[in-house]
């Protein structure tokens, strides 16, 4: 079985010459993202050809171009303003449209194949942190711009809906990858800077994709958003402590 373009990628970077030597510059605190959590390094730990591989991360580049809601094509992928409905799918009651993402127009950069080659995903927020994700598969020629439902069906209007309604955005994308490590939250300059010009090239050349020193919160793939701390290693796996507030004596 063929192995997949970040796996060649992550292998490049194990065996790339001199890399060890490379990374002796790195500072080794905090943590570092390897694919499944924030890991906090050990106090003797390095940054080490090995360890950068599992850092490495290929995501999807979301740009937003900020255009009146009329300019924007039917179907397109688009951010806030009104959403491209089919008949067939209704709006989810007390929820804001935030995207649809039309999976034609990034299936290209989908190195992993992990989503279907058409159709268009759907993403409604209640304003709570909640969000209802549908998916539509038919004829792109039967969508239609949905106004949207009376104010007082939707929470805190007053608050909400003149953010979500009256603004919008073109979606773009462009494949990109990252190292997660020797950085805070976003920026990497620190480790992209460190890494040889002709590894970087040949990864750019794996991966088809420009490498990135700054962690963009619109995207696809790459490190998950989280509240501080959630995507640490082992975090949830204690059991929670119950405080008694009342005063002892």
């Amino acid at each position: 079985m063929n192995s997949s373009p970040i796996e060649k990628a992550r292998k490049l970077v194990r065996s790339f010459p001199d890399l060890a030597n490379k990374l002796e510059t790195l500072e080794a605190e905090g943590t570092y993202y390897n694919g499944k959590a924030s890991v906090y390094f050990d106090d003797d730990e390095k940054v080490t050809p090995t360890l950068l591989a599992e850092c490495l991360s290929y995501y999807i580049d979301i740009d937003e171009q900020e255009l009146p809601e009329e300019k924007i094509p039917l179907g397109r992928s688009k951010m806030k303003g009104l959403p491209h409905l089919p008949p067939s799918l209704e709006w989810p009651k007390k929820h804001y449209f935030y995207a649809q993402l039309n999976i034609a127009e990034f299936k290209k950069y989908d190195i992993e194949n992990v989503f279907p080659d058409s159709g268009m995903i759907y993403i409604f927020d209640n304003a709570s942190d909640d969000f209802t994700v549908l998916y539509y598969d038919g004829p792109m020629d039967v969508l239609r711009p949905v106004p949207y439902p009376p104010a007082k069906s939707l929470p805190e209007p007053e608050y909400f809906l003149e953010e979500y309604r009256d603004s919008t955005s073109l979606l773009s994308f462009s494949p990109r990858f990252i190292f997660y490590v020797a950085g805070d939250a976003y920026d990497y300059r620190a480790v992209t800077a460190a890494l040889p010009a002709d590894l970087v090239k040949a990864l750019e050349n794996i991966l088809s994709a420009k490498i990135s020193d700054w962690n963009p919160s619109l995207r696809i793939f790459g490190r998950p958003l989280f509240w501080q701390g959630e995507d640490e290693e082992g975090f949830g796996d204690g059991d929670d402590e119950d405080f008694d507030d009342e005063d002892e004596g």
